[in-house]
């Protein structure tokens, strides 16, 4: 099969809408909860939870058609590994994707 015979794949089609429902669903109310219950609190105290919600948006945010919002959480990512959770570029990314997120979760 060819990738452009996807575009018509009804099975294909279900399977990204499937990914939509979890992207806006899952990940992004995910990750909205683990930032605000992380916000104001020292980057030490944050634990995994975010990282691991950070990192499920920068795997499948480009699959619904939001690129941007996975490039945007992968370069904070990379962040975070570089220069660790209390960086003050990973907040203001953090609070940035939060706000492109909430975007989304209300056009969608």
């Amino acid at each position: 099969m060819m990738l452009d015979d996807l575009d018509n794949d009804a099975e294909w089609l279900a399977l990204l809408a499937g990914f939509k429902v979890n992207f806006l669903e899952g990940r992004v109310p995910a990750f909205l909860s683990a930032w605000q219950a992380c916000h104001g609190l020292p980057a030490s105290a944050w634990g995994d939870d975010l990282k691991r919600c950070l990192h499920g948006l920068a795997g499948t945010a480009a699959m619904v058609g939001h690129a941007d919002v996975g490039d945007q959480a992968r370069a904070i990512e990379t962040l975070w590994d570089k220069h660790g959770a209390g960086d003050l570029r990973v907040h203001s990314g953090l609070d940035a994707l939060a706000e492109a997120l909430r975007q989304i979760a209300t056009a969608d």
